[in-house]
């Protein structure tokens, strides 16, 4: 396992562990993922122009969570404590094309954990997340989609992701945890 922390500029930390899924449960959460349903309507940002788009997603329900098995599988592991005491409030796959458009944006809830889906990924694939600054006019942090990546973070950090190339042959999927 690696694990790496940083800090933004006003203090607030970003958690990132690779290496800590064993292949068969990243294999059954793909295969998991694969199989849902995905529908339009989520939406990234709160402005008029941000609302113009919408976003194919599967929200998952507190059963669809145990049996894709990540959250059951976090909970053995030092991930835990980042949310032992909070409770998960929304639990959501988005899928991403190279032809969307993100927005910065927080959440009203006090963690987000983000796990990339994919099994493989090359890095002129793109697809980053990236950290903003609070008015979002400098990015601080911008993070490589790395398959079975699982980061935690503030989620008052402004953030967006940034879409896949063309040249990336699938979709490209967050599995996203917030937490109370």
């Amino acid at each position: 396992m690696k694990y790496k922390k940083l800090v933004t500029s006003n203090g607030k930390e970003i958690h990132i562990y690779d290496d800590m899924i064993p292949l068969q449960l990243r294999l059954a959460i793909w295969e998991f993922i694969n199989n849902s349903l995905f529908k339009l309507g989520w939406q990234d940002g709160h402005t008029e122009t941000s609302n113009k788009y919408k976003y194919l997603h599967s929200s998952f329900s507190e059963n669809d969570n145990d049996n894709a098995g990540l959250l059951p599988f976090v909970k053995t592991t030092e991930i835990n404590k980042h949310i032992e005491n909070l409770a998960l409030t929304k639990s959501v796959v988005n899928l991403s094309t190279p032809s969307d458009t993100y927005f910065g944006h927080t959440h009203p809830e006090k963690l987000v954990m983000l796990y990339y889906a994919n099994m493989e990924w090359e890095h002129y694939w793109h697809g980053e997340t990236v950290f903003f600054n609070d008015d979002l006019k400098e990015i601080e942090h911008s993070l490589i989609y790395t398959p079975g990546r699982i980061i935690l973070f503030d989620a008052s950090i402004p953030h967006a992701l940034r879409p896949q190339s063309s040249s990336a042959h699938q979709f490209r999927f967050t599995y996203a945890m917030t937490f109370n």
